[in-house]
């Protein structure tokens, strides 16, 4: 009983991952179609090259694979909308 409990726990927090990724992904995607410099777009690649890779960043980011603020600094020339969408995902 508890190893079900455990498995949709884990199916939780995947499917909030996956939103969160695909925000994210999004806004990135567009913001380099619009306009990007060269050292951003690299940075954004790097963290948030597809929805994959952004899920992989997510996790990293909250179970100290990576110290979150790397990952954020980049997204701050997308919007001022995705860095506290960033904290938000890190504080819940």
């Amino acid at each position: 009983d508890s190893m079900i409990s455990l498995v949709w726990c884990f199916i939780f927090i995947a499917f909030v991952m996956y939103v969160f990724a695909v925000l994210v992904v999004y806004g990135v995607a567009d913001h380099l179609r619009r306009d990007a410099d060269a050292v951003v777009e690299a940075e954004l690649r790097v963290w948030w090259g597809g929805l994959y890779r952004s899920m992989v960043t997510l996790f990293m980011s909250i179970a100290g694979g990576c110290d979150w603020r790397d990952p954020v600094v980049p997204l701050r020339q997308v919007s001022d909308f995705y860095e506290p969408l960033f904290l938000l995902y890190i504080f819940f």
